[in-house]
């Protein structure tokens, strides 16, 4: 079934390769050196040593930082994608996201007033194994090789890549040695080990979790939906995460049926209709004439498709299902099939990208990324601008403009798993939500919840080859394709969110939201919340630590760049419901271009308290909390520490390297006063990085938990169809591979 798939899959790209020829599409202007300077990622495993540029190192800067970052795939040797092959053919890669690549884990080690050490590793999961060989030019490529999917990243006859490059998340257990998890919001989690930065076994057997693909779709490599951050209660030793399925009732399975639909009740006239289609393809030299054709033939698709009746693709649906899972270290992990109070199943509309606990309760929500199976069929064939296009229009949504939550009690959970009640909200949080975190104590069952709310802002969508910048009416600049479309719409909110767990519901006496414009017409415009993007606080995510309240926190504020606003996502968000900032200040101040800045927030008044302005063209990227290695006096706890940032800055003298990424840490309490010190290390570089971590001393893994990935993936192949072939493949690529890393 899958060979026969595979060679229908063919036809088309063959039939979209001889459309492209025709109708001359791909004639932007050829991707060069400088285009590429923005995005320029390296896949190179480094160990070295910083380079000071600006600054004195502080004694106190101590243990180690690691940072998460996607670094492109097997066969592109770093990012972006390039357009061609070095042997001239078109790389398919091309324009597809920069999310979409392998994880790559950074870590900088402190010695006090010394140079820092830097290492960085590939996260090489088995599935990474299996993509290199049969990466582009290998003989296993034409039956087993992987290609981007939009956001993710499959093969037709293996599965799903766990590309495992969101986050780093410390765990500790018992007298064991503090260790990590690479994490992703379509794979399972991985153990690292923090010194040498190998991972060692998936948490969780495949039999453990439930794939997100239809039963029909037998993979060795299941997509499984889960979150990018599971969350660690260092006093209990516990960690949670989620396993959830979506249900078919969504928009890709929609378009899928309103379109199957309706071709099975116009059979003869689509038929005539891509024989003429086929005819002229063949027999037709003019090229304008074969354009109409096709644009007939997608204009009539597009009609029918809009104009179908709703009824027409009414079904059946038993929901989303959604299980909490616990594991506390050992061998056995704990499940909990997930019912609201009213004993309905939970309806995941968008993705479960973050968690959080308090002392008594698990925060889960359908959080504004759209990391779903929806995206798995958006750019299939990125090479094909007509076809993306069309498929684009159909599928894409806006996010949610408001986060539903749900609290489970952890009183009721009882050992081993079974059912549970994940108690919704009366009303959802009243705008969408990416990141957020909680204060670890809950004084008389009230939950405070600080949100991040990008508002009217896609990060799950990209910049396209095709699009179009809504500043200028022009192609977008070949040097952010593949970016995130991050052209805010909106200002972003910061929230304080207090909840009730006695009725379930928002304290709107007690809650509060937090944004600013800036003073837009100075040089230096202040505390805004202009495309708000990470965000750190002291302990945040530590593995011996929980953090009672919330006191401080410091956010990144990503500005507005005319690069990043494209006509698409303009006009997606261009009726947004929470709408703040008119449409037209949005362009005019889009026109202008606004800075990044980094802000301390004050949580108790809701008021920033300090702020550093980026110059142009100063990107910071990553943000986390160092905390200084001895108390210093008179400085309140929360705030005695650094802010290490990930940088990505703009040096315009070098060319075509005009970007570099540097390293620079400011002083928690003064941020006005600029970064303490800048390092840089010239055999690494980087467009993107994402969520950090940081732990006091790293110490080489000791835990006892192990997962034999041999007897894991061989319980799945035994039941596949082409199991002799895909056998083979793992014991002679997949298996060695991962036997013999270092």
């Amino acid at each position: 079934m899958l060979t026969l798939l595979k060679k229908i899959l063919d036809f088309f790209k063959f039939i979209g390769h001889l459309i492209l020829r025709l109708l001359g599409f791909h004639k932007r202007r050829p991707q060069t050196q400088a285009d590429k300077a923005l995005l320029l990622t390296t896949r190179n495993e480094v160990d070295g040593t910083l380079e000071l540029i600006e600054g004195t190192v502080p004694d106190e800067l101590n243990g180690t930082f690691y940072v998460m970052y996607p670094v492109g795939s097997v066969n592109s040797g770093g990012l972006p994608f390039p357009e061609k092959y070095a042997d001239g053919s078109y790389n398919r890669e091309y324009g597809t996201p920069i999310m979409n690549g392998d994880g790559m884990l950074l870590a900088i080690n402190f010695n006090g007033s010394n140079l820092p050490q830097i290492k960085s590793r590939l996260m090489k999961t088995p599935c990474f194994y299996a993509d290199y060989n049969s990466r582009v030019g290998t003989d296993q490529h034409e039956f087993f090789g992987f290609s981007n999917f939009g956001i993710s990243r499959m093969s037709l006859t293996l599965g799903a890549r766990d590309e495992a490059n969101t986050a780093a998340i410390p765990v500790k257990f018992g007298n064991a040695n503090p260790f990590m998890l690479a994490t992703y919001d379509v794979g399972r989690p991985f153990i690292i080990d923090p010194v040498n930065l190998v991972l060692t076994t998936p948490v969780g057997a495949n039999s453990e979790w439930v794939p997100g693909t239809p039963p029909f779709l037998p993979w060795a490599f299941p997509l499984v939906q889960t979150t990018a951050h599971p969350t660690f209660d260092p006093i209990t030793q516990e960690l949670f995460t989620v396993n959830y399925t979506r249900s078919s009732h969504s928009s890709a399975y929609t378009i899928t049926s309103r379109t199957v639909h309706h071709l099975k009740n116009n059979r003869e006239k689509f038929k005539e209709r891509l024989a003429d289609l086929g005819k002229d393809l063949v027999d037709e030299n003019d090229s304008h004439k074969v354009r109409a054709r096709i644009k007939e033939f997608f204009t009539h698709l597009d009609h029918h498709i809009d104009g179908a009746p709703k009824e027409e693709t009414t079904t059946e649906t038993e929901g989303t299902s959604v299980w909490l899972m616990r594991w506390k270290g050992d061998q056995l992990i704990e499940k909990w099939s997930l019912l609201d109070q009213d004993g309905e199943l939970l309806q995941i509309e968008e993705c479960m990208h973050q968690t959080s606990i308090t002392r008594d309760y698990i925060i889960l929500t359908d959080t504004a990324f759209k990391f779903s199976l929806d995206l798995l069929v958006n750019n299939p064939f990125p090479e094909m601008p007509m076809i993306d296009s069309f498929i684009r229009k159909h599928l894409a949504t806006t996010m949610l403009p408001y986060t539903e939550t749900y609290i489970v009690k952890r009183s009721e959970l009882q050992p081993g798993g079974g059912t549970i009640t994940a108690y919704k909200l009366q009303s959802p949080i009243p705008v969408e939500t990416i990141h957020y975190s909680c204060d670890y104590e809950n004084p008389n069952g009230q939950i405070t919840l600080y949100g991040i709310h990008n508002a009217a802002v896609c990060v799950a969508e990209w910049v396209r080859t095709y699009d179009i910048a809504k500043i200028t009416n022009d192609d977008v600049k070949n040097e952010v394709i593949s970016l995130f479309a991050i052209g805010s719409m909106d200002l972003s909110r910061l929230g304080k969110w207090v909840i009730d767990t006695t009725t379930m519901a928002i304290d709107d006496n007690q809650s509060t939201e937090y944004y600013a414009q800036g003073n837009v017409t100075d040089a230096d415009i202040g505390p805004n919340t202009w495309g708000i993007g990470l965000y750190t606080f002291r302990d945040m995510i530590s593995p011996t630590k929980v953090v009672p309240k919330i006191k401080y926190l410091w956010y990144v504020t990503n500005g507005l760049d005319a690069r990043l606003l494209t006509n698409f996502i303009f006009n997606l968000y261009e009726n947004y419901q929470n709408r703040i900032v008119p449409t037209d200040d949005i362009i005019n101040l889009t026109k202008q271009g606004l800075p990044f800045s980094l802000i301390r927030m004050n949580t108790e008044t809701m008021q920033p308290e300090d702020h550093y302005q980026c110059l142009k063209n100063i990107f910071i990227r990553s943000v986390h909390f160092i905390p200084r290695k001895t108390q210093t006096e008179g400085v309140p706890y929360e705030l005695d520490g650094y802010i290490f940032c990930t940088v990505q800055a703009g040096i315009p003298q070098a060319n075509p390297k005009n970007y570099e990424s540097q390293y620079w840490a400011f002083d928690a309490a003064n941020l006005s006063r600029g970064p303490l010190c800048k390092f840089k290390y010239d055999g690494l570089q980087f467009c993107f990085t994402l969520h950090s971590a940081w732990l006091e001393e790293a110490l080489p893994l000791n835990t006892d938990y192990y997962i034999n990935v041999e007897d894991d993936y061989n319980s799945l192949i035994n039941n596949l169809i082409d199991k002799e072939i895909i056998q083979e493949f793992f014991d002679n690529y997949v298996y060695p591979s991962w036997n013999s890393k270092d």
